[in-house]
């Protein structure tokens, strides 16, 4: 199964699990634990969201994403892993924080 767990500057982040294998952009990681039911819950959560023309729509995906994503950080093994689950989580929550008017964009 794979699943879209962040969009950074266009570009879709897919976490793939392939038997006990996890894959994060196409890479091997070091995540325990994550089983396909857990990646049907979350792809049912995104799934969940109606779909709107409004900037709204990707806030809420990514707000989603994010929450999946603390998640997925405490079954990091890895300190390499553990960074890049951190570097998506920070991305998706900054868009967030963008579109909430928490942060500029422009800064």
């Amino acid at each position: 199964m794979e699943v879209c767990i962040a969009r950074i500057k266009g570009k879709e982040v897919m976490l793939k699990l392939d038997g006990q294998l996890v894959f994060i952009d196409g890479q091997i990681e070091h995540i325990r634990g994550l089983t396909d039911e857990i990646m049907h819950d979350f792809a049912a959560e995104l799934a969940a969201v109606p779909f709107e023309e409004h900037p709204g729509y990707e806030a809420r995906l990514n707000a989603r994403r994010a929450a999946f994503l603390a998640k997925l950080l405490g079954m990091a093994a890895s300190e390499e892993s553990q960074d890049v689950v951190t570097r998506l989580l920070d991305s998706v929550h900054y868009d967030v924080l963008v579109f909430l008017g928490e942060v500029d964009a422009d800064a």
